[in-house]
C-alpha cells in the first residue's frame, strides 16, 4: 500500500503569516515533510521559500533579520501605494529566479484576477512573479499582469486553498488557519489607530518618497526653455507652492500608515469569513490555529513572537499529525 500524500495549506494573513514558519519548523523537527504545498498571499511566499529547499530554521533567521520596511518602494498612488518591485527582486534572489518545475516540493500559488474576480492558480512559470501577484493587497500594492490577467491578493477569493491541495493529489490535508475571530476584530480595530514601529517607519518613508517627487518636479521645471522673466516668476511660484518645508508640514498631517493598516485589516476581516466557510465545507484532517490575538496584519516587527505562536499551535497538534501520517510519537 502506497504512503498517503500530505498536503500543507498555508493561508493568507499578512504579517500574521510568519506563523507558517513556526508550523514548518515543528513539522521539520518531527520528520514530517509535505508532499504538496498550496499557499495564498503570505502563505504563498513562505511556501515558495520552503519549496525551494530552504530550511525552516534558515527562514526563521531570515525573517527576523530582514528589515521589511526597506523593501517598500512607494510610488505615486494610482493602483497602489507600493510599486512592489523591491519585494519581487528580493523574492527572485531568495528563490534564485526559479520556475515551479525546479522546486523540490510541488507548489501551487493562488491569486485573484481583479478584472473578473476569478481565482488564478499558478503551478508553472516564474515562482517569484506568481508570489508577488498573490501578496498584492488591493490599494496597497500595484497589481501584477501575467498572461493577460491583472492580479491581486489571492485572499480575496481563496484565503485557504484546501481544494487546490486536494487537486494536487494530497490525501491528508494540514491547514493553517490565520483567520480572526469577532473578538479579535474588535481588538484589532482599536489597534488600527495605534502606531507601531513599523508604521512610523512606513509613514516616514512615504513622505520622503513624495518629497522626492516634488523636488524632481521643481528641477524639471527649472529646465524648461522659457523667456528669462517668465522662468524666473514660474520658478518662484513653484518654489513657494511646493516649498519642501511647507509640503512636508502639510503631508505630516496625513495618516498614511492608517490607510495601509485599515486596508490590510479590512482584507483580514473579509478573508476570515471565507476561511470559516471553506473550513466548514471542506474536509480537513488537521487545522492548526496559532494564537495571534495580540498581532495585527501589519505587525511585521513582531516576527519572533508570531513564529513562536505557530510553533506552539503545531506542537499542540503534533500527536494527531504523527498518527495521521503513520509516524511514531517521539
Amino acid at each position: 500500500m502506497s504512503r498517503k500524500k500530505i498536503g500543507l495549506v498555508l493561508g493568507s494573513g499578512s504579517a500574521r503569516g510568519f506563523a507558517h514558519i513556526g508550523v514548518l519548523s515543528v513539522l521539520e523537527k518531527h520528520g514530517i515533510r509535505p508532499d504538496y504545498i498550496a499557499g495564498t498571499s503570505i502563505g504563498a511566499a513562505v511556501g515558495a521559500l520552503y519549496a525551494t529547499g530552504m530550511s525552516a530554521e534558515y527562514m526563521k533567521r531570515l525573517t527576523i533579520s530582514t528589515e521589511w520596511q526597506d523593501l517598500l518602494d512607494f510610488t505615486i498612488p494610482k493602483t497602489g501605494v507600493i510599486a512592489g518591485n523591491n519585494i519581487e527582486e528580493y523574492l527572485q534572489d531568495l528563490t534564485n529566479n526559479c520556475k515551479f518545475k525546479d522546486l523540490v516540493i510541488p507548489l501551487a500559488v493562488v491569486a485573484t484576477d481583479i478584472k473578473n474576480a476569478h481565482k488564478v492558480v499558478f503551478a508553472e512559470g516564474n515562482v517569484a512573479k506568481a508570489v508577488r501577484a498573490s501578496i498584492s493587497v488591493p490599494g496597497v500594492f500595484s497589481p501584477v499582469e501575467i498572461d493577460s490577467h491583472e492580479l491581486v491578493d489571492g485572499g480575496l477569493v481563496d484565503p485557504i486553498p484546501i481544494d487546490v491541495a486536494k487537486n494536487m493529489g494530497a490525501d491528508i490535508i494540514i491547514a493553517v488557519d490565520l483567520s480572526i475571530s469577532m473578538d479579535e476584530i474588535y481588538i484589532h480595530g482599536s489597534r488600527v489607530k495605534e502606531r507601531s514601529t513599523f508604521g512610523e517607519y512606513v509613514k516616514d518613508r512615504f513622505l520622503k518618497t513624495e518629497m522626492g517627487f516634488v523636488k524632481e518636479f521643481i528641477w524639471e521645471t527649472k529646465k524648461f526653455r522659457l523667456p528669462h522673466f517668465v522662468k524666473k516668476y514660474l520658478i518662484k511660484f513653484i518654489d513657494r507652492l511646493f516649498n519642501p518645508k511647507r509640503v512636508y508640514n502639510f503631508m505630516t498631517k496625513r495618516r498614511i500608515p492608517h490607510i495601509l493598516e485599515v486596508t490590510m485589516h479590512s482584507m483580514q476581516i473579509m478573508s476570515s469569513q471565507i476561511y470559516k466557510q471553506k473550513l466548514i465545507a471542506q474536509k480537513v484532517d488537521v487545522i492548526i490555529r496559532p494564537e495571534l490575538s495580540h498581532h495585527v496584519s501589519s505587525s511585521f516587527d513582531h516576527a519572533p513572537q508570531i513564529i513562536e505562536a505557530g510553533e506552539k499551535a503545531t506542537e499542540a497538534q503534533i500527536e494527531n499529525i504523527l498518527k495521521l501520517v503513520g509516524k511514531d510519537i517521539c
